[in-house]
């Protein structure tokens, strides 16, 4: 339903079947009560907008590309935030979801594609 709203917002801009990279920002007081699949907003990465609600910070991110049904999530943010924990970095805001392929490509769960990024910086700032 938000990605339907968001489409509608930015209509001739936004296009949910199509080449434009579409993710979710998880939210973060969900992810301490062990909630993976809870967002606070979902996004589309474009370059055409003129008119936008938010961007993404740059700086440093990790990532990792997992694929399967989006409750593999739960396995694999905690290794992601372990990798980054091994090397004296730590996050530096709310993880990100890219879903690279997802149901609207495909509705076979074993073809999905999602990367999951966090921005990190070093433990000492």
């Amino acid at each position: 339903f938000l990605l339907k709203k968001l489409e509608k917002k930015h209509e001739g801009i936004i296009h949910i079947l199509g080449d434009q990279q579409m993710g979710a920002t998880l939210d973060t007081a969900y992810l301490k009560k062990g909630i993976y699949n809870h967002f606070s907003y979902v996004f589309f990465i474009s370059n055409d907008f003129k008119d936008f609600d938010a961007l993404i910070p740059g700086g440093t991110y990790a990532s990792t590309i997992y694929s399967g049904q989006y409750e593999n999530l739960q396995q694999i943010l905690p290794e992601l935030l372990e990798f980054i924990q091994n090397r004296d970095l730590m996050p530096d805001g709310a993880p990100m979801e890219l879903y690279l392929i997802d149901t609207h490509e495909t509705k076979l769960h074993e073809e999905y594609l999602t990367e999951v990024q966090v921005k990190v910086k070093p433990k000492s700032e």
